[in-house]
């Protein structure tokens, strides 16, 4: 395997929490990101992680650590997966943003609220069935 290379791990959601625990025990120190993709037409949520092996001290561009992408799919009408900010600190806003734009649920995580959208704001932008109900504002131009 090239050191570019990911190596690709699939979950269940009911043991993703294990899976990640082990994960962070194994060596994986570092998540580089935390996002998601809204399968509609096949009624899932894809939460995707990008966990690193890092030395203290040692620079997340080096390509020669370990890299591994964890993926798990949620139910689309229900999407809830375990935090693992209790694992990395770290990831606190990427599983808000998620949040915040898909809808997914963390249980456990310590302080789960909108982060890219007022508290007020109505759906989820980046779902496929997502309508912005706001209305449009005019496009102003200014004059040369």
């Amino acid at each position: 395997m090239s050191p570019e290379a990911w190596e690709e791990v699939k979950v269940e959601p009911g043991k993703y929490l294990e899976t990640m625990k082990a994960l962070r025990k194994g060596g994986l120190n570092q998540v580089s990101d935390l996002t998601a993709v809204d399968w509609k037409d096949r009624g899932v949520i894809e939460v995707i992680v990008h966990l690193l092996s890092l030395k203290p001290g040692e620079d997340p561009r080096n390509t020669l650590g370990r890299r591994v992408r964890v993926k798990t799919e949620v139910e689309r009408d229900r999407p809830s997966i375990d935090s693992v900010t209790p694992l990395w600190p770290g990831v606190n806003w990427y599983e808000r943003e998620v949040y915040d734009l898909f809808g997914v649920d963390f249980p456990g995580h310590p302080d789960l609220r909108r982060i890219m959208t007022h508290e007020g704001f109505v759906g989820h932008p980046l779902r496929k069935d997502f309508v912005d109900e706001r209305p449009k504002r005019q496009r102003v131009i200014p004059s040369r």
